[in-house]
């Protein structure tokens, strides 16, 4: 069968479905709805289990120091970080044994912006003291602790644990925030990359509702979730509830920082991108479709236009990566620069795939040709549609059903090159039994023979930019390379790679698709390509090959590659807020000392300010458990002056003492200096050095 009878024959074997009113298939419509709610449900459990708060300055030494024995009170209690912090009034709080105040509750800035004082009451009395501090760093998150000292002696370690510290923070404002930075980064890619693939890959796609309508989505998104983290900024840096998010007086402190000024920035760029969104928007062709007719052409933004809109898509993607990790530590020029980079490919690949996954896949069309008068049988044109099935000069270029007799030839002739044994992806993306099911209409395979090759191109270029940006960044952010399986943001990043290599498998294999169905020199409307009797024997007739089938399997390639791109946003939503590995990473420490005769091994973790535990295990010449009558151990870290500390070593067995709790309150090189009596008269010193991050 062939001709206008093979098309009859299909048209009545497989009858045509309507498009939905979207402009996708109402089966495609209805999975996508399925699949984003099932993506939603999984980003809120992700976002469920990170923490509400992280920190990111580090407290590098304080005056006085944790643990002080002081013989009269001081005048203030000054505390320096390792970068610069936003403070409030409260942000250090000095209770007595009691719970009272013993500050004048006026914390401020000190002689740097990486100081922090707070002056005392006069006339204290002797007892243990517990400073509460909570600041927020440059990366706008969040850091807090405590620590005690004592006037007239040491301080109780009992009394100083049953006070408030200030590291603790709401759950519930934590998750929120993070949904905030899902929702924003969801909105910057839609607005981003749909944008940039009407504007520049695909200008007639403007003339539909469906890919305009991603972009406004965008930008609301980009806008409710802006105004969502400028509203939980204040509670989350304060450590209050959720019911605080509207205090005016937290939103106004918040907006006085550089968080709020640059979300304040981001607000303003997308008021002022409204105009130049609209001028996106080309009119409908001609009766009122969405394809367009062939007297209207777009317009477009314009030249002028299109500078502007990516003057504001910068900004937009810029004031997002100095709101982040990328704005503390070392490099940060260079870091913002490689996060705004990372952010803006990340965007353009993800905006691209929504614009083709639901708006130029979404509608597959066969030709069909009319029978009976007046082609009452034939496929009317719908909204949107690009040719009539039926219109002669398609087929008179062979575009339209005399064309369908070589298609199943020349598929077979593109199948049968450079196949790859991936039976499973294969079939995913149709690229096995490619001649199989109806050729979708001319005017339709043309479209996509023009956008598919450029944006294949384009998101290539997208992908690579993520990952080597995201090198750089891992670099920066893990300092080693235990910290990548040690530490939650390291095992973080490595999930997000392995979503960011899968969607760069999918891509390939879309990429591969591309080349098959439109190889080099298709992306010319098929009127303007000679007919394929015309054609050299090995190259195979441009478009030719598309088929519902092959269409479908590539819409299902797209949307899996969407699953994972959600993925990705939420990972990067999670990692945001979370301790970077090199400021997290406190891996065990074990190293032997020799002490007289004895060998001694020495064990502490974690290695992190705070509390600690130390192990000591003693040997003798022979390799045997060494008795020890007595051991005692000191802290110190000469680089602040602080210390010695005593270490309460416990015996717990021949050759095995212990100290659990021990409080280290500052990072750096410490010295633990370990006194080991084997008997009455014979004792021995041995002295290790350790980093405390």
């Amino acid at each position: 069968m062939t001709g206008p009878d093979r098309c009859a024959s299909d048209h009545r074997t497989h009858p045509r479905r309507s498009p939905s009113p979207g402009g996708g298939g109402g089966g495609l419509s209805g999975v996508l709805r399925r699949v984003l709610t099932v993506v939603g449900i999984v980003a809120v459990a992700l976002l469920g289990t990170a923490l509400p708060a992280s920190a990111h300055a580090v407290l590098e030494r304080s005056d006085p120091v944790g643990g002080a024995a002081l013989d009269q009170a001081p005048a203030r209690v000054t505390l320096t970080f390792s970068e610069a912090v936003s403070v409030k009034s409260d942000a250090i709080r000095v209770l007595d044994a009691t719970g009272a105040r013993a500050d004048d509750g006026e914390a401020k800035n000190g002689s740097s912006a990486s100081e922090v004082t707070i002056a005392l009451r006069s006339g204290l009395g002797t007892g243990t003291y517990v400073v509460s501090w909570r600041v927020v760093s440059a990366d706008s998150h969040p850091v807090g602790g405590a620590f005690a000292f004592g006037i007239g002696g040491p301080p109780d370690a009992g009394a100083a644990a049953a006070l408030p510290s200030g590291g603790g923070g709401s759950r519930a404002v934590g998750v929120a925030l993070g949904a905030a930075r899902l929702v924003t980064f969801a909105g910057a890619a839609l607005l981003i990359g749909a944008t940039f693939f009407l504007t520049v890959l695909w200008p007639a796609g403007a003339r539909r509702r469906g890919p305009v309508r991603l972009i406004a989505a965008g930008w609301l998104l980009s806008l409710f979730g802006a105004i969502g983290m400028l509203l939980l900024q204040g509670p989350y840096s304060s450590g209050e509830g959720i019911t605080s998010v509207l205090d005016a007086d937290q939103i106004a402190v918040t907006l006085e920082d550089r968080y709020g000024q640059l979300l304040a920035i981001r607000m303003l760029a997308l008021l002022l991108a409204v105009p130049l969104l609209r001028r996106v928007r080309q009119p409908a062709g001609e009766g009122g479709g969405e394809g367009g007719g062939a007297g209207h052409q777009p317009t477009g933004p314009g030249r002028r236009g299109l500078v502007e809109l990516a003057g504001l898509g910068l900004v937009l993607a810029t004031t997002m990566a100095m709101i982040g990790h990328a704005s503390a530590g070392g490099l940060v020029w260079l870091a913002t620069a490689s996060m705004t980079l990372h952010t803006t490919a990340m965007a353009i690949w993800l905006g691209g795939l929504c614009v083709l996954g639901l708006s130029l896949l979404g509608r597959p069309r066969p030709r069909h040709t009319g029978t009976g008068t007046g082609g009452a049988e034939g496929s009317p044109r719908g909204p949107g549609s690009f040719a009539s099935p039926a219109d002669p000069a398609a087929v008179s270029s062979g575009r339209g059903t005399g064309a369908v007799a070589g298609t199943s030839a020349s598929a077979e002739a593109v199948s049968a090159a450079g196949s790859m044994e991936l039976p499973g992806l294969n079939k995913l993306y149709g690229l096995d039994g490619l001649g199989d099911g109806e050729p979708v209409e001319a005017g339709w395979a043309d479209e996509m023979a023009r956008v598919l090759p450029r944006w294949s191109r384009t998101a290539m270029v997208a992908v690579a930019v993520i990952v080597l940006t995201g090198i750089f960044q891992t670099l920066r952010e893990i300092g080693a390379f235990g910290a990548l399986f040690g530490t939650t943001y390291g095992r973080l990043l490595l999930y997000k790679l392995w979503f960011v290599l899968g969607a760069l498998g999918l891509g390939l294999l879309a990429q591969r698709w591309v080349h098959r169905h439109f190889p080099a020199g298709s992306e010319q409307p098929a009127s303007e390509q000679p007919p394929s009797s015309q054609a050299a024997p090995n190259q195979t007739a441009p478009n030719q090959a598309v088929t519902s089938l092959a269409i479908a399997g590539l819409r299902r390639g797209v949307i899996f590659e969407m699953i994972v791109g959600v993925a990705v946003l939420t990972v990067t939503a999670i990692l945001v807020n979370t301790i970077p590995g090199r400021e997290s990473y406190a891996p065990p420490f074990s190293r032997t000392a020799i002490a007289g005769p004895m060998t001694v091994d020495v064990e502490i973790a974690p290695t992190r300010t705070g509390l600690e535990t130390i192990r000591i295990h003693t040997y003798d010449p022979q390799g045997r458990p060494q008795r020890l009558v007595e051991a005692k151990g000191e802290l110190s870290l000469p680089a602040a002056g602080v210390g010695p500390l005593d270490v309460p070593l416990v015996r717990v067995a021949d050759g095995q003492a212990v100290a659990e709790g021990v409080g280290v309150p500052l990072p750096g090189q410490w010295q633990l200096r370990l006194y080991l009596r084997v008997n009455d008269f014979d004792q021995y010193v041995t002295t290790v050095f350790y980093r405390v991050r």
